[in-house]
């Protein structure tokens, strides 16, 4: 395993309201929670599905077709948008359904029938589903709450509001670590003979393409647009400098 995966693994270390780096991260506890409110510019809403992957005509199984109900009788979904196998298209959405716009908008959203069709964002390929938790924001057990399955810890909360406050500050947090992560690696360049720049440029463009990501998932267009700016400098750098 490479540098950079092996330091992305211990993303969920980082707990803290300001940029900090792996080796001083202070260690989650095994249930995270946040305990403040989401900060005011993420004025996130739980979104209500109008319609699923099964239906939609960037799942590849429908040829480029929307449909108003699915035959159920492929067994291969894969978004042609996002490059993405959807396991369970009639519970999976995303808002390009509705937009037809094949760049990718937001998050994907696993479909919670028991919240009226309320959505609650994918984490990378980690779905939510309904199950019975511990919510990480309020501490109440409920039946039938939403459930995210992490390879470090689980996530639990008593519904789509406080699983959405919960995802919002996670995902800022993740964007946060991201680019202090390229922002290191890029400096690091610097401090080593030319040849062995190359090992931290990989780990520079890998942090910033998950970086983009988690911005996108974000809605955050405006930050996009910013970090894929970073990224081609930091690519032209390179070119112009190390080669």
């Amino acid at each position: 395993m490479g540098f950079f995966a092996k330091l992305s693994r211990k993303f969920l270390l980082l707990r803290r309201s300001t940029t900090s780096l792996p080796g001083d991260a202070t260690p989650l506890p095994a249930k995270p929670c946040i305990t403040e409110e989401p900060a005011k510019d993420r004025k996130l809403a739980v979104l209500s599905a109008t319609g699923n992957c099964a239906c939609c005509g960037f799942n590849r199984a429908n040829g480029g077709h929307w449909q108003d109900a699915s035959n159920g009788q492929s067994t291969s979904n894969v978004c042609a948008i996002r490059g993405v196998d959807i396991a369970k298209p009639f519970t999976t959405y995303c808002q390009n359904f509705d937009s037809h716009d094949p760049a990718p908008l937001g998050a994907i959203f696993a479909i919670l029938p028991s919240y009226g069709n309320s959505c609650a964002p994918w984490v990378e390929l980690s779905a939510p589903h309904e199950s019975e938790t511990t919510c990480c924001i309020c501490g109440r057990q409920i039946s039938v709450g939403v459930l995210l399955h992490l390879p470090e810890a689980d996530v639990g909360a008593c519904g789509p509001e406080h699983y959405l406050a919960w995802w919002s500050d996670y995902l800022n947090r993740r964007l946060t670590y991201f680019k202090t992560l390229g922002e290191k690696a890029y400096s690091d360049m610097y401090d080593v003979i030319a040849f062995s720049a190359s090992g931290y440029y990989s780990d520079a463009k890998a942090a910033f393409h998950d970086a983009i990501r988690t911005a996108r998932d974000l809605e955050l267009a405006e930050e996009v647009r910013v970090l894929e700016a970073r990224l081609a400098h930091i690519k032209s750098v390179f070119r112009s400098q190390f080669k």
